[in-house]
């Protein structure tokens, strides 16, 4: 008994739980900060907390029970929040913290954090969703301003977790990415170790520094090479802090710096010290050896002054030899032989209290060049070398101290300088006492035996210039040439210079000669010598390219002002009959016949001002390389036709016969493109009918040649006429630019902008074939094209529609995406003429929403603008295209666009429209291309009308 009232016990108990559930549940919901809410099977909320409800705007909880996310958001969100519960079903995997869009509130775009999972019965199988979240957007918002910051900072930043068994990469920025040339994904096949991409000769060296690091504690600063993705190596110095340590992990901050281009010259340099030196015990031991081959050399002691050691190649002198004191009367002797001028410097660095000084300051090498008397009783240059030591036993400094005679190396140096001028030829030595010349340097021995490094000056520049200088240039260089005038011409300028003309291996060449003192004593002459021709012939071509690009300035400046002219006259004309034909006052009061004369004029303006612009356009994008061609089949019936509906209108209104022999053209179909294909006949024979008389005749010839080209047929097109022709001076500038011919018979018929035959020649060049021109005055003109194509398949014969009863467009709904007014006004009343409902969306965002929120079916056609704010048509398309609904993909979809170009309409295609239609639209145009579209379920996606 006590066992039942137990169980009864217990089942109300549980009872009693179960009935607080749904009261939990609701204070839950009412009461927590995050966005909960969830869905059953069907993805209907059974359930969602007040603070997911504030998101949406919903008031009462109870509204959004038994609504999906397409009743509640916009059909971006919605399919973006459906698609993730799919996947979730479908993968039966939870999804963390996935960051969501949530709808706008106070025009700010918000973000939540979200996790979902699902709810499952006992038996395992799902009954719901259940989600969870925050609102992150603030955080977001920080988020953004910190990798801001980050990216800013030069190099990246980078975080490790040090591990037991290694190192995992945790974070990554830009900047680190950006120095290594990989991508996350190559570190995620890595297993995030660093160590993969870091140089074999700097691991051992990187994972010693993390140890110290990690065992002392001080910051990681290292140099060393990272392998990027392209395979080379790089240098980077990584500075890294330890910012956690815990449960054995250790996290690590790093400061990643591209230094490579900085390393490498540090390395350079330490290479070049180390260089540097060993070069330096060279010159030492070099030095040492030199002093054997020296004019004198003696050793001193510093400490007594007396002379050791001294050997000579004149002898001992009484004042200099072994055993001798360096005395006063001894530097006074020494004094005599040095030249005045550089007898100061030689006794500050040579006589014994100038040796001391230096070596106690530490100065115990060195050198000093100067002028001194050597044996011929001439004043020489002489370098002498410095070397001071201690001797091994006593300790005592001595000095060793070594004379060479450097007068000729000092003389070449003075002339040609420490690196001597490459396009030099030759540099001589002029002794103007004895007239003997030395070459201190000399290229090419055109003019001089180099055999012989001395000669007699005048005597061999006599002997040259009787050879090889021109006849015309030999005065002035013999007179240059005379050491005497050298010396006069010295006297006032500290250089003097000639050019003068020689010949050389059959050619001419120009040669530039200057002459100046080797030194103040003004007893040599340096005269060099260097080939000028290069820079004679460049200052020459530069000359004649500068007055080329004038000329080509001025040409373009005389075709630009003729351009603005003619533009403005050719736009103005249309421009005046559209403005004056449409002013309101010459319109009040005009019956019918008037309005309709007046309207018929301001639409053939219109049509002559369209030409106009599309002309220019066409031209524009040709010489910007923008035309691409895209072939497709055209036939030969399909052309015909084409030709003689846009032809036969125009020679009809002026009595002009025109005929199509097709009979030799041997062809069925060809790879062309169509529009530019059609767009150089059109121009030609519009032309031939403009500039033929009344009664003339206009003909296109087919023919098929029997010569291939790349793999393909040559076709031969012919336009020919019995006109009035061109003049021969007129046809080599035919194809020209904005070029027209003028005569008083033709006046009338000038009108356009003369580019249609440059148009024609261009669209020919890029289809690989060639045009040719022959005209003859008052005989006629005849133009034949060459174009290699390639031949298709006969097309299969199908019915072709032909709409002249517009009926079926009478009680169509129609969505027009257009955001300008009077675009729309037109439409509007162009298509109301025949009983349809225009409903319009003034963006493709609102487009989309319109479509999504209508009946299956309810739209039968959409006329799509291309380009609107918020959301272009061609966005619209591929989202209406890709609607989950029977009619996304099967409403037809026409563009209405002011882009004009093939090249447009193709983009228009991929997207998903069915056909193009450019503005201004022709309403015949806009009628066919709906009524052919309206009523028909199997319709080509891409349709080029």
């Amino acid at each position: 008994m006590e066992e039942i009232n137990l169980n009864e016990q217990k089942n109300k108990e549980a009872s009693a739980f179960q009935k607080m559930i749904p009261v939990a549940l609701d204070m839950m919901m009412t009461s927590t900060k995050d966005i909960v809410f969830i869905k059953d099977r069907s993805l209907k909320y059974v359930c969602l907390s007040q603070m997911f409800a504030d998101l949406l705007g919903i008031k009462d909880l109870k509204e959004a029970v038994g609504k999906t996310d397409f009743d509640l958001f916009e059909p971006d969100l919605a399919i973006q929040y459906y698609t993730e519960d799919i996947r979730l079903m479908e993968s039966n995997e939870p999804i963390i913290d996935h960051i969501d869009q949530l709808p706008m509130k106070d025009g700010i775009i918000r973000y939540s954090s979200m996790s979902k999972y699902l709810l499952k019965d006992n038996y395992g199988n799902i009954i719901g969703i259940y989600g969870t979240g925050r609102d992150i957007t603030d955080n977001r918002e920080a988020l953004k301003r910190l990798q801001l910051l980050i990216n800013t900072i030069p190099g990246g930043l980078a975080t490790y977790e040090l591990l037991p068994d290694g190192i995992r990469t945790l974070y990554l920025s830009e900047g680190v990415y950006s120095i290594t040339g990989y991508e996350k994904d190559d570190y995620d096949l890595a297993n995030n170790n660093p160590f993969a991409f870091v140089a074999d000769e700097d691991k051992e060296e990187l994972q010693s520094q993390i140890y110290m690091m990690i065992r002392n504690g001080t910051p990681l600063n290292i140099f060393i090479r990272v392998i990027r993705k392209d395979g080379t190596k790089r240098w980077v110095n990584v500075r890294g802090t330890e910012i956690e340590r815990r449960n054995g992990r250790i996290m690590v901050n790093a400061v990643v710096f591209d230094v490579h281009e900085q390393r490498l010259a540090e390395l350079k340099i330490k290479q070049i010290e180390y260089d540097t030196q060993k070069r330096y015990q060279y010159e030492i031991q070099l030095r040492k050896k030199l002093m054997r081959d020296s004019v004198f050399y003696y050793q001193v002691n510093l400490n007594s002054g007396v002379i050791e050691e001294y050997e000579s190649q004149y002898g001992d002198r009484t004042y200099m030899k072994k055993g001798t004191k360096l005395s006063y009367h001894t530097m006074e002797q020494i004094k005599s032989e040095i030249f005045p001028e550089d007898l100061d410097y030689v006794s500050e660095n040579l006589y014994l209290k100038g040796l001391r000084a230096s070596y106690q300051s530490g100065k115990k090498e060195y050198s000093i060049t100067y002028r001194r008397l050597l044996g011929d009783g001439e004043y020489h240059w002489v370098r002498m070398d410095v070397i001071m030591i201690e001797k091994p036993d006593e300790g005592e400094p001595i000095a060793f101290l070594a004379c060479s005679d450097i007068d000729r190396k000092k003389k070449d140096q003075l002339s040609i300088g420490t690196l001597l001028n490459k396009d030099i030829e030759s540099i001589f030595h002029i002794n103007i006492k004895t007239g003997i010349a030395y070459i201190a340097h000399m290229v090419e021995s055109v003019n001089y035996n180099k055999v012989y490094d001395q000669f007699i000056f005048e005597q061999e520049s006599e002997a040259a210039c009787k050879s090889v200088v021109l006849e015309e240039d030999r005065d002035y260089f013999i007179n240059f040439y005379h050491i005497d005038n050298l010396v006069q011409r010295l006297e006032h300028d500290p250089i003097t210079s000639v050019n003068y003309r020689v010949t050389e291996d059959g050619t001419i060449h120009w040669k530039y000669a200057n002459a100046y003192y080797i030194d103040d004593r003004k007893d040599t002459i340096v005269l060099t010598r260097r080939d000028v021709t290069k820079a004679f012939v460049e200052e020459r071509q530069q000359n004649e390219a500068l007055q080329a690009a004038v000329a080509l300035a001025n040409d373009a400046n005389q075709a630009k002002s003729a351009f603005l002219s003619r533009m403005s006259h050719d736009i103005r004309t249309p421009l005046n009959a559209i403005l004056a034909f449409s002013n309101k006052e010459l319109l009040e009061g005009a019956d019918q016949d008037k309005l309709r004369e007046y309207l018929e004029k301001v639409n053939m303006s219109g049509d002559y001002l369209l030409g106009i612009i599309n002309d220019v356009l066409d031209m524009s994008r040709i010489e910007q390389k923008c035309i691409k061609l895209n072939p497709e089949p055209y036939y030969l019936t399909d052309f015909e036709k084409t030709m003689h509906n846009v032809i036969d209108e125009l020679s009809k209104n002026r009595n002009i016969t025109f005929s199509m022999d097709i009979s030799q053209a041997g062809m069925d179909g060809i790879l062309v493109d169509h529009v530019r294909f059609n767009q150089i006949f059109v121009n030609l024979l519009s032309n031939a009918v403009k500039f033929t008389q009344i009664g003339g005749k206009v003909e296109l010839i087919i023919t098929e040649l029997a010569s291939k080209k790349n793999q393909k047929e040559i076709k031969r097109f012919i336009v020919k006429d019995n006109g009035i022709g061109m003049s021969r001076e007129f046809i080599p500038h035919a194809f020209d630019s904005f070029n027209q011919e003028y005569r008083k018979d033709t006046s009338e018929r000038n009108q356009g902008t003369g580019l249609g035959l440059s148009i024609v020649k261009e669209l020919v060049t890029m289809m690989g074939g060639t045009i040719d021109l022959q005209s003859e005055l008052n005989k006629g003109t005849v133009f034949t094209i060459d174009l290699p194509v390639e031949k298709v398949k006969a097309k299969k014969q199908t019915p072709i529609l032909k709409v002249h009863d517009y009926s079926i467009l009478n009680g169509t709904k129609i969505l027009l995406g257009e955001d300008n007014d009077i675009n729309t006004e037109i439409a509007k009343v162009l298509l109301q003429k025949y009983g349809v409902e225009v409903e319009r969306a003034i963006n493709g965002k609102e487009a989309c929403q319109m479509f999504s929120e209508s009946q299956i079916g309810y739209y039968q056609l959409i006329l799509m603008d291309i380009r609107m704010p918020i959301m272009d048509g061609i966005t619209a398309t591929k989202i209406i295209r890709e609607m989950d609904r029977a009619d996304a993909k099967s409403v037809p979809i026409i563009a209405m666009t002011a882009d004009a170009f093939s090249e447009d309409a193709r983009v228009a295609f991929d997207a998903g429209m069915n056909a193009h239609l450019a503005k201004p639209i022709d309403p015949s145009k806009l009628y066919h291309t709906c009524c052919m579209y309206l009523g028909k379920d199997d319709l080509p996606i891409k349709r080029d009308l």
